[in-house]
């Protein structure tokens, strides 16, 4: 095989790695598509979570918090109303200081009025103290009376003023309690569209266009794998733009010796420069190169399609007898795929597609879609 029919090989298993790079494209837009729908789920259950911790904590407020702060500020409103009443002891001095203020005047008047005699005087003294007693008794009562009476009108004034007050507070905890639950509402409706219709969509498109991008990268590789193993293996294949580079600019006259120069390179540090290097050649000549070995090219990409055409009607000879019960969209799956034959335009579609795509990452990507085959 001569080094433009060699170089013209290597173009078009870059082509076809370039093509199962660009199905994996399809499978990563349609799982991106998933985990987005996946993550808006996770999110509104976070939500719905952090939402009913809030109704939680509202409802233990209005009926438990709220009421049990104005039972003791209540209870703190009469404690220090309490404390303003009159006391025992100051009831009893009140008394006591009265009396003596009293006690000598009516007693005189008393005993003057009842006459001169000691036993009128007598009795005048004991009228004098019985009125004395009953005047100080009136007294002190009244007294403490009007004190009571305006500390209880305080009392209950203080006691209005708090019930208002925790009112307005459970009226704004009620508002909010209301707020909350149209809240929760809209996140559960929001949720179960999600899950009833994003979801379900987004799993349809996956099976529409991902299944169908995984069995069509398997038909290429299988492709691929018969009609250039023999020529290259496929542990060499991640470095075509290598084998490219050296066989382009004349550092190799075959594939041995190009392979050769990559293993001399490879266990030197050169071998970074030199893969950037051919990266940025094979980028820059894949359209020279589809002009200038054209007919070469051309002819290889038929061979390729050929045997792709081979592995394409051996996969749909398996679809054909896949159960139902086992892939529910076989139908979908078979249609999509019967109408991806890749032609020739399209391979070389594919290989201008990927030319800033380095052959290492199309090799990872071929082997990547092999996972997603298996899984």
């Amino acid at each position: 095989m001569g080094k433009e029919e060699l170089v013209a090989n290597l173009y078009t298993l870059r082509a076809g790695l370039s093509v199962i790079s660009k199905q994996k494209d399809i499978v990563d837009s349609q799982q991106k598509q998933i985990d987005g729908v996946m993550a808006e789920i996770d999110k509104c259950k976070s939500e719905i979570k952090v939402l009913n911790n809030q109704i939680n904590s509202t409802n233990y407020n209005i009926t438990v918090v709220l009421p049990d702060e104005l039972k003791d500020k209540k209870a703190s409103c009469r404690s220090e109303i309490d404390e303003q009443r009159p006391s025992k002891k100051n009831t009893i001095a009140l008394t006591i200081a009265l009396f003596f203020i009293f006690a000598p005047a009516l007693m005189s008047v008393s005993a003057f009025l009842l006459g001169p005699l000691t036993v009128t005087a007598v009795l005048g003294v004991v009228v004098g103290l019985v009125i004395d007693v009953s005047l100080v008794g009136l007294i002190v009562g009244l007294n403490y009376k009007v004190k009571n009476n305006k500390l209880n009108k305080r009392l209950s004034q203080k006691y209005s003023d708090l019930e208002r007050e925790y009112d307005r507070y459970i009226a704004d905890e009620n508002k909010r309690l209301n707020e909350q639950k149209s809240r929760l509402k809209s996140l559960e409706r929001q949720l179960s569209e999600y899950k009833e219709k994003n979801m379900v969509e987004a799993i349809q498109s996956y099976a529409e266009n991902a299944h169908p991008a995984i069995l069509l990268a398997d038909e290429m590789r299988n492709a691929l794998n018969a009609q250039y193993t023999p020529i290259l293996s496929q542990s060499d294949w991640a470095n075509i733009d290598l084998l490219i580079y050296y066989l382009s600019t004349g550092r190799a006259d075959d594939l041995k010796e190009a392979l050769i120069q990559y293993d001399r390179q490879r266990q030197t540090d050169e071998i970074v420069g030199a893969i950037r290097q051919a990266a940025i050649m094979v980028s820059n000549q894949i359209r020279e190169a589809a002009f200038n070995l054209g007919k070469l090219m051309a002819s290889c990409f038929d061979v390729l399609s050929q045997q792709l055409s081979v592995q394409h009607s051996q996969m749909m000879s398996a679809l054909n007898t896949i159960n139902e019960n086992i892939i529910a969209n076989t139908e979908a799956v078979e249609a999509s795929l019967a109408a991806q034959v890749i032609s020739n335009k399209e391979l070389q579609k594919a290989l201008s597609d990927k030319i800033d795509t380095g052959s290492q990452k199309l090799v990872a990507d071929m082997n990547s879609m092999k996972k997603n085959l298996k899984n």
